[in-house]
């Protein structure tokens, strides 16, 4: 009884707030009321614990105690650049650092990709996957895959580019990743600080060491592109899409010899998916290598009418 009061309260209090913003649009409105809302329906959510474990091959061994790890959230849209929010983890004698969308892009980056062997020295790196844009990430060695999942999707808020968990389960069996993949209910999990640490603590809490020693992993990356054995990851967005040549070059660069299969997921905001399917071609053919298209053009809401 008591639950349903509370969500009640809730739902009534994000009815009055949509009301204040269509007659006053004021950024304060708008932050303090989000904010504070979001912030009261991540806390209520962690109440109960649906974590789903799908892929486990351990974690690597650190001196770390998985029940009490110091967790640090980098939310998005942080005034600081992305390396001084690295740099500031550095500094700190914390464990485990839960990354989203633009952060976890950026380590393809050739400044990026130059701050995972002090990130992984120091701590876990754990990814919040909310869609296909963070399929680079699979080349990328995190050590803890979290999945916000709604009809069996792993979907993000407003980008039309949500992935099946399944596939994604494949993609890791298949490329023999040391990444532990876990799933949470896409309604329990919001982008505020207490939200994700709690999750993430949930989250430990279920899994154990590998009894293997952990490997040496140096990731090899281009931005939006990554490799795991005989596995390639690419993410196109609309740069990709207008630059189709820089993305071959970039994909030669990183290396194919190993190769073979080459996994897309696209930004749906600036391609169609038939356009997808003939990008698909182009890029078997100017690379020789079966390629995949491996997302879908669907977001959160898309699937709450999807049967």
């Amino acid at each position: 009884m008591m639950k349903k009061k509370i969500v009640i309260i809730v739902l009534a209090c994000l009815g009055i707030y949509g009301l204040l913003l269509l007659n006053n649009p004021s950024e304060v409105i708008k932050k303090m009321g989000y904010n504070h809302l979001v912030n009261i329906y991540g806390k209520y959510q962690l109440g109960h614990d649906d974590t789903r474990v799908l892929y486990n091959p351990g974690l690597r061994k650190m001196n770390i105690d998985l029940k009490q790890a110091r967790i640090t959230v980098i939310l998005p849209h942080q005034s600081n650049s992305y390396a001084q929010q690295i740099e500031n983890f550095l500094r700190t004698d914390n464990q485990v650092l839960v990354e989203c969308s633009g952060l976890d892009n950026w380590h393809s980056s050739p400044e990026g990709i130059q701050t995972l062997p002090r990130l992984r020295k120091q701590a876990y790196r754990a990814v919040i996957f909310d869609g296909g844009h963070h399929l680079p990430t699979l080349g990328l060695a995190p050590d803890l895959i979290i999945v916000p999942v709604y009809k069996g999707y792993a979907t993000h808020g407003y980008m039309r580019d949500g992935i099946k968990v399944s596939k994604l389960r494949q993609l890791l069996e298949k490329s023999h990743s040391p990444a532990v993949l876990v799933t949470v209910s896409r309604w329990r999990l919001v982008k505020t600080e207490s939200s994700l640490k709690g999750i993430t603590e949930q989250v430990l809490s279920h899994l154990d060491f590998s009894p293997a020693r952990p490997e040496n992993i140096t990731p090899a990356a281009r931005p939006h592109i990554s490799k795991c054995n005989s596995q390639m990851f690419i993410y196109v967005n609309k740069a990709n899409v207008q630059n189709l040549d820089i993305l071959i070059k970039n994909c030669r660069q990183l290396g194919l010899e190993e190769i073979e299969k080459i996994n897309v997921a696209f930004d749906y905001g600036c391609i169609t998916t038939e356009k997808a399917d003939r990008f698909i071609q182009t890029l078997q053919k100017k690379l020789s290598r079966p390629a995949e298209r491996v997302n879908e053009p669907v977001k959160t809401s898309n699937l709450i009418w999807k049967l």
